[in-house]
């Protein structure tokens, strides 16, 4: 798992992946292992979604996923899991920047 930053329930890692506009994959800092990887969805937001296969994206789904995306890959991020949804199998939760503390949910508003 990432490593944490502090008692505070924060966790901290870099963002591998962000496979919607409302998720993002984070791996671990600790370069000394192969890190496991962990799938927040962000709380708190409904973000547009996009199509399967024979259907259409909501609309701005595309340039959402791609501005988080811009925004995040490679970012050195502190999250933590605000809520669990089982039947579902996500966790939702916070994430901010290491650097200035910014709460990604904020930019996409």
């Amino acid at each position: 798992m990432a490593s944490t930053a502090g008692n505070s329930g924060w966790y901290r890692g870099i963002v591998k992946v962000v496979p919607s506009d409302d998720s993002l994959v984070i791996v671990g800092g600790n370069k000394a292992e192969i890190p496991p990887e962990k799938t927040i969805t962000l709380s708190s937001l409904i973000a547009p979604k996009l199509a399967r296969r024979d259907s259409i994206d909501e609309p701005f789904a595309w340039e959402s996923r791609e501005f988080l995306r811009k925004l995040c890959i490679g970012k050195d991020v502190k999250f933590k899991v605000d809520y669990t949804v089982p039947s579902i199998g996500r966790e939702f939760g916070s994430v901010v920047f290491t650097s200035d503390d910014t709460n990604i949910f904020w930019l996409l508003l």
